[in-house]
């Protein structure tokens, strides 16, 4: 019996030790999570468009160089409702121009806030995308929850490595 503890804890200790930290800033912004792959980031900026609307992208790139998953990071100027129709909006967009087959939407809680998912098929791959509202609030003068930011992230990786990005994802943008 005290064996199998022993090596129920080893696992545990081996499990843990191989699960990597990550810690990304991009301007303002900084996104942490856990991930046993080894990942390497290219950020790029995006500037406001006409509505004032900036963001940053964070690409997360394998051992051998392929974008496995990616993060989009907005900013607005102007109060937007964070309802499921914007959200589910913002994941219709990577539907369309990625051409994913198959797609469906459910609700999901990222970090304690909750979001919409879609979920489909690209390159005969798994396809994630997540959209949620970044420090939602109730707005008592329009009667509705608002955001002046929110997320998207999109993922080709296998269902472990996605479930546990997600798992562990915490952002935060420095006001």
């Amino acid at each position: 019996m005290k064996i199998i503890i022993y090596m129920v804890f080893f696992a545990l200790l081996i499990a843990n030790a191989q699960a990597i930290e990550n810690k990304i800033p991009a301007g303002p912004w900084t996104v942490e999570f856990n991930s046993s792959q080894s990942l390497k980031t290219q950020i790029q900026y995006g500037e406001p468009d006409d509505s004032g609307i900036s963001y940053w992208i964070i690409q997360l790139i394998d051992e051998v160089g392929h974008e496995v998953a990616s993060f989009t990071l907005f900013s607005s100027p102007i109060l937007k409702e964070a309802t499921n129709v914007f959200l589910d909006g913002q994941l219709d967009v990577g539907i369309r121009i990625l051409q994913v087959d198959s797609p469906t939407k459910t609700s999901i809680t990222i970090d304690g806030t909750q979001g919409r998912m879609a979920e489909g098929y690209r390159y005969g791959r798994k396809w994630h995308e997540i959209a949620y509202p970044y420090r939602p609030f109730f707005d008592s003068f329009t009667n509705t929850t608002m955001m002046k930011g929110w997320i998207n992230f999109e993922s080709l990786q296998d269902p472990t490595e996605f479930e546990e990005i997600i798992n562990s994802l915490h952002i935060v943008k420095a006001e």
